[in-house]
């Protein structure tokens, strides 16, 4: 009876498998400053488009509500930072001018996760996508802002986490998806 019940949960558990491995995406993190991903080294109006993988670019702009200074992309370990002023620091603050950082990729992302470095408890972030608040859950676009929210807040930004977004399945999911409804047919008919 074992080897019976065995046999039939076999070849839903492969479909399974299969499906969970058709849906699945490979997540692409880009690291920023020194010792970072390769292409984004900082510094200036601008860093990129650099390739990130999959035929999707990159390009990281610093920003600021100045309109006295142009921002500049400051750059160390930590990752990347904003200088909008002769007497600014070199991190996202909001002393001043609120500063951020405007990523820009070449097609849809889903941000699944942002590193911040020399952030405190007192410090507040905001999250655009596409110009519009974050506010919880799946965040996807092509163009997002990370700012400082407020006086006290002053960090740098080190990676952000992303998946590529498809509006068309792969050939190679869908395949991959064709085998997994081929196996659960041919256990349903096993059963029968």
């Amino acid at each position: 009876m074992l080897s019976t019940l065995t046999s039939r949960l076999r070849p839903m558990f492969m479909a399974a498998s299969l499906f969970a491995l058709a849906a699945s995406a490979q997540a692409t993190v880009i690291t920023f400053g020194t010792g970072g991903t390769p292409g984004f080294t900082g510094g200036g109006s601008s860093d990129g488009p650099v390739n990130v993988g999959g035929g999707i670019t990159l390009t990281v702009t610093p920003w600021s509500n100045s309109f006295i200074f142009d921002p500049t992309l400051t750059v160390d370990g930590n990752g990347y930072g904003v200088r909008s002023g002769i007497i600014d620091d070199d991190q996202l603050d909001g002393s001043g001018w609120t500063e951020g950082l405007i990523l820009t990729f070449s097609s849809a992302v889903q941000i699944n996760g942002v590193e911040l470095r020399n952030f405190s408890g007192d410090d507040d972030v905001d999250l655009f996508a596409n110009g519009n608040p974050w506010a919880g859950g799946t965040v996807v676009g092509m163009v997002f802002k990370i700012q400082a929210d407020d006086y006290n807040s002053e960090f740098r930004v080190r990676s952000v986490n992303f998946d590529a977004v498809s509006a068309v399945p792969e050939p190679a999911n869908l395949l991959t998806a064709g085998l997994g409804l081929g196996l659960l047919a041919l256990g349903r008919f096993r059963r029968k």
